[in-house]
């Protein structure tokens, strides 16, 4: 039996869904804060996408989801970040998971994962497990995590490596905002290999983050390291800026230069078409007049023209 756990309207094909509405496409209307209602061991794949954060009780949903599963279940989660602003004061979340979720979900001090993935505590193994919790009624739980994946805010998609976005995703808020986590469980034996060759194998997911993953893998391809293209863009604005500077003065240049020949041929003119003077106006008057004169038909289109230029 294959099981999808709030399916909502998007259910994971050739599964059965469960979900506390009746949307079209759900096969069974269930209260999940009360538990699932199927037999032990009787799921052989388990889609939880988006539905862990709105229940009451996280640690009653993940002993009864290991209720179900049989042996070598993988279990397929995709849970809201912790270390997100806006999930820590959502009023709707009633549980928050991060990297070290599943360490309490095994007592197995084996993983298959990086150590560096989970440095913190730095004095514990991988299982955080509380050995001292003795509960007869409660079913022991073994689930291994065999793969984590990251969704990282889009202005940390392409401008670190895999170290530098680690080390930012443990030290800082508002880094990653969406884990997906496989999981396989574990009731008889399971060896170190078998752990590490499930890790190699392909693992279903649901469509919505495969749709999400190639929309952010074409949004890489767009801006690959934008901080980079900015700086090339900002170069280019920078070289075009200065080319059409030199280009305005190398006009208002010819415009000075034209402006002069034209000053220098209109006194050409003015003083052949000048009359005589008959003594009533002096040199210097007929200088000033003359002077006048140029500024209205030269000076002032030439001004005009530097003027448009700038703009």
């Amino acid at each position: 039996m294959r099981i999808d756990l709030g399916c909502g309207i998007h259910k994971h094909p050739r599964c059965i869904g469960l979900d506390s509405h009746p949307y079209p496409g759900v096969d069974k209307v269930c209260d999940l804060n009360e538990g699932i209602p199927l037999p032990d061991d009787s799921v052989d794949f388990m889609i939880a996408s988006n539905i862990l954060q709105y229940l009451n009780n996280a640690e009653h949903i993940v002993q009864e989801m290991y209720r179900v599963c049989k042996h070598g279940t993988v279990v397929c989660l995709v849970v809201p970040y912790a270390h997100v602003t806006s999930h820590i004061t959502h009023p709707e979340y009633r549980q928050l998971f991060d990297e070290h979720s599943p360490r309490h979900w095994t007592k197995n001090s084996y993983t298959p994962m990086n150590a560096e993935e989970y440095l913190q505590p730095l004095d514990a193994g991988w299982s955080l497990m509380n050995e001292k919790i003795e509960d007869s009624e409660r079913t022991p739980l073994d689930f291994r995590l065999v793969r984590i994946e990251y969704f990282y805010f889009p202005e940390y998609r392409c401008l670190y490596d895999e170290v530098e976005l680690r080390r930012l995703r443990q030290s800082q808020l508002n880094v990653v905002y969406q884990l997906m986590l496989h999981l396989v469980t574990v009731k008889g034996d399971m060896d170190e290999l078998e752990l590490e060759s499930l890790t190699l194998q392909p693992m279903e997911e649901p469509r919505s983050i495969t749709e999400q993953r190639e929309k952010n893998d074409e949004q890489l391809v767009l801006d690959d390291r934008p901080f980079v293209i900015q700086s090339e863009r900002r170069n280019q604005l920078e070289n075009e800026t200065s080319a059409l500077n030199e280009n305005v003065i190398d006009s208002t240049i010819g415009v000075d230069v034209a402006a002069e020949l034209e000053v220098d041929e209109f006194n050409q003119q003015a003083e052949r078409i000048a009359p005589k003077s008959k003594g009533k106006k002096s040199a210097k008057t007929r200088r000033s007049t003359s002077q006048s004169s140029l500024r209205k038909k030269v000076y002032v289109p030439y001004l005009r023209k530097k003027r448009k230029l700038k703009n």
